[in-house]
């Protein structure tokens, strides 16, 4: 029995650019380095007999100095903890980062397309496929690694823990990275297979009698990764697995959708924007999407909303509302009104999508210039 802490896809020295802000970013890249740090220590409190880190550990082959620093100090954390690391397409060999690095002496890098490590004291054999460029078409299961690897002259390994680290794609079509298919795995043999790659988590899942997982990756990265992040932990034998998913990340990226189609005023959608994220903790990433149909006389001033979500470290709108369908009401107008919105209209369905946005944006400022109303655009 052995019980192991399966991380990926970490990205120590992401850069975070589309917060749009240097002082976030840096504060993000913070936050993931601490969150790493944290797991590591994690590991060595709870019992884990191996750490493993399944590709992508840097977000490039280019970080620093500084971010390798406190890269080695955070392996330090886990003590004696052996730590397992196999280079992904984000930082592969090729990079050169892995050989600036003066890790602890308790951590191992596969710095090969094909090795094995061997620890008697845990009774395990671990088999690991580095990135030695970006890409990797070879299949990296293609064989039965544990029948391979059996025929040594170093022991009987027949009763050990065989597991294999993969940073890759689970497909049964090519890929260019390091392809994996669901057959590979159910026939190589792997008490269990510890994959990186997918930054969401799987949960462990079974290739016929071999257990499989994606831990995800530690920190969500951007508003497409905004489901719980952490890694996998738990015991392994040689007849059980029981891996469990452990939410550990510090910061989350939140979207609220917002239907805003009753919305007569601001103060609605203030209303209506405040229900949405009462719930969310301050120290999140949060993106407002305003939907739903409003009327064109309704206009959502993007600053005055912002302001509504000034206790969150970032904050964004995204504003995908569309006009009342009782517009025609304006096109009947035999007015200046109905001239504008006929106008406006014919425009709108002759633009392609992103110009139509404008001419509705266009149509709602119009009209509600025309209804009298004092008319504050956005800045942007």
């Amino acid at each position: 029995m052995a019980k192991i802490l399966h991380m990926a896809d970490v990205h120590l020295g992401a850069p975070f650019a589309t917060l749009g802000d240097t002082k976030k970013a840096a504060m993000m890249r913070q936050s993931v380095m601490d969150t790493f740090h944290r797991a590591m220590v994690y590991g060595a409190e709870n019992g884990a007999d191996l750490i493993i880190i399944a590709g992508d550990l840097f977000d490039n082959g280019f970080v620093g100095n500084k971010i390798l620093r406190e890269a080695e100090k955070a392996f330090e954390a886990a003590g004696n903890v052996p730590i397992v690391i196999t280079p992904g397409n984000h930082d592969c060999m090729s990079g050169g980062l892995y050989d600036a690095a003066n890790f602890p002496k308790n951590v191992f890098v596969f710095r090969s397309e094909e090795q094995r490590i061997k620890i008697d004291a845990l009774k395990m054999c671990i088999y690991g496929s580095a990135y030695v460029a970006e890409s990797k078409r070879e299949r990296a299961l293609e064989e039965n690694i544990t029948m391979r690897f059996a025929a040594t002259d170093d022991g009987d390994i027949s009763d050990y823990l065989h597991i294999a680290i993969v940073h890759g794609d689970v497909t049964e079509s090519d890929s260019p990275y390091n392809p994996v298919s669901v057959r590979d795995i159910r026939d190589c043999g792997a008490d269990y297979v510890a994959l990186g790659h997918i930054h969401k988590p799987s949960g462990v899942l079974k290739a016929g009698k071999v257990p499989y997982a994606y831990s995800g990756c530690l920190c969500g990265h951007g508003f497409d990764e905004t489901d719980e992040r952490g890694f996998m932990f738990g015991e392994i034998t040689k007849d059980k697995c029981a891996m469990e998913f452990i939410p550990f990340t510090e910061r989350q990226y939140k979207i609220a959708e917002v239907d805003i189609t009753s919305a007569q005023s601001m103060d609605d959608v203030y209303s209506a924007v405040d229900k949405a994220v009462a719930d969310i903790a301050d120290n999140s990433l949060v993106r407002v999407v305003l939907t739903g149909s409003v009327e064109p006389t309704l206009r959502i001033i993007d600053e005055l909303v912002l302001e509504r979500l000034g206790r969150f470290i970032h904050a964004e709108l995204v504003e995908e509302t569309k006009p009342v369908k009782n517009i025609d009401d304006y096109k009947k107008q035999k007015n200046l009104t109905g001239i504008f919105t006929r106008g406006i209209l014919e425009k709108a369905e002759q633009a392609d999508e992103a110009d139509r946005k404008i001419y509705e944006d266009a149509l709602r400022y119009g009209l509600a210039a025309l209804s009298g109303e004092r008319v504050v655009f956005d800045e942007d």
